[in-house]
This record gives structure tokens, sequence and C-alpha cells, in this order.
């Protein structure tokens, strides 16, 4: 069994909603709606922002060398998207696509 199989609720929490309503508050702007089919954040992208998915969900995808993409998890609402390389300002390893729907809210790491 995989890993996020067996210990996703430990690697993609979900805040509930006070926790959501507290995090808002720290966004470093204003909520994103974001279109149909439109990429949130792509492979090797620097200073993306981890956002906070407050309605749909954020579709997390892996490519292997031959550009093939295999799908990794979907973030859903109170989830973070980000890797801990972007707090280092490093570049994204994956890639984010919206879902069915998106609206999010953005915050980038000080440096």
């Amino acid at each position: 069994m995989s890993v996020i199989k067996t210990r996703g609720h430990q690697l993609f929490r979900v805040l509930d909603a006070v926790q959501i309503d507290t995090a808002k508050r720290f966004a470093s702007g204003p909520l994103r709606e974001f279109a149909p089919a439109e990429i949130v954040y792509d492979v090797s992208e620097r200073d993306v922002p981890v956002w906070l998915v407050l309605k749909g969900s954020i579709d997390v995808v892996r490519r292997d060398g031959l550009n093939h993409e295999g799908a990794i998890t979907s973030l859903g609402p109170g989830q973070f998207s980000g890797e801990v390389s972007q707090l280092a300002g490093a570049t994204t390893l994956v890639s984010g696509n919206r879902g069915v729907s998106l609206s999010a809210s953005p915050f980038l790491a000080q440096s």
C-alpha cells in the first residue's frame, strides 16, 4: 500500500471552518476564482503561492521523463496546496490543476 493511502489523512490535513476563517486573515492576496482547465501551478515554477482551497478542488499530478501525468491526490476545501520546497523558494516538483471548480486564497512565503 502507498503512503498516500495509509497516511493521507496526515499528509493532506483538512482545516475546519474556524481554522479556515483564521487562515484567510493571513492570505497574501484576494480570493481567486480559477477558470476551467486552468493550471494553478506547474512543475519547475518558482515563487508559487501555497493555495488554501475554499471551494472546489486542485488535482495534484506528477510527470515522468516522457511527460506522462500520474495522479497524486485531489485537494478539497480546507486543504493547502504546496510543497515544503516552496517555503524555501525552490521550484515545484508537481503540477496542480483546477478540478471541477476552484476558489482559493494565496499564501506566499516571506523571505
